[in-house]
């Protein structure tokens, strides 16, 4: 199976983590500035302990995909996320991690995941979606509250699968009300856990390879979730 796929006329270069011949049912969205694919590797690497083959890939303007990340849109990686379902051979967890968080929820709703799981999960204003990367982009989503009018709520509110959201205790840049409105939002869920990891930033992947216990304590928050 090809771990690439096309996106318009760019090719989004992909990593399959998985045992051969297992089934590959889940996805992993990386979020923006430098992010690729390869932060949420740990996190790979426990869902196929847990047998879950996963799939990754580097969004346009990032990564091994390359391009220009300047004028592409939120819209636009919501497509690219559909696009490589088709990698996919089956459906578990959906799996965002900073602004892969609000597209993880619109897979996992859409295509019935029966796994979100958010760490330090962006949620953006409902104008931002479709407003290219840039100046104006950067200055819809620094108003204050603006998240608060994403849709991404209300469809997390008709999810009933299980959901997990795992995020760093000193995350300065995810706002303080995130976490607990997808909580509150999350009404017809099997099953929602948080997991606030003490001292955590927002570079939470980072800290957590550095730190044995909480990266521990992560895997069993999967285990929980997944299993």
């Amino acid at each position: 199976m090809k771990d690439y796929l096309s996106y318009r006329d760019t090719v989004l270069r992909g990593t399959i983590v998985s045992h051969m011949g297992s089934t590959i049912d889940s996805l992993l969205l990386h979020g923006a500035g430098k992010a690729t694919r390869q932060r949420g590797r740990p996190i790979a690497d426990m869902l196929e302990s847990l047998g879950h083959g996963s799939y990754a890939f580097d969004f346009v303007g990032h990564g091994e995909t390359g391009g220009d990340l300047e004028g592409t849109t939120l819209r636009m990686r919501h497509e690219q996320a559909e696009a490589a379902l088709s990698v996919l051979n089956g459906r578990c967890a959906v799996v965002g991690f900073s602004m892969g968080g609000e597209i993880a929820i619109r897979i996992g709703v859409q295509h019935k995941f029966p796994v979100i799981l958010l760490f330090y999960p962006a949620i953006y204003a409902a104008e931002a979606y479709d407003q290219p990367f840039g100046s104006a982009f950067s200055e819809t989503i620094r108003k204050e509250g603006s998240w608060m009018s994403s849709d991404a709520f209300q469809l997390l509110s008709q999810y009933e699968g299980r959901v997990g959201i795992v995020i760093g205790s000193d995350d300065k840049i995810i706002p303080k009300g995130v976490v607990s409105e997808l909580t509150r939002s999350a009404t017809s869920a099997e099953t929602i856990v948080v997991e606030r990891v003490p001292k955590g930033s927002h570079l939470l992947m980072n800290d957590l390879i550095e730190r044995p216990e909480a990266m521990a304590r992560i895997g069993r928050i999967l285990d929980l979730v997944v299993s």
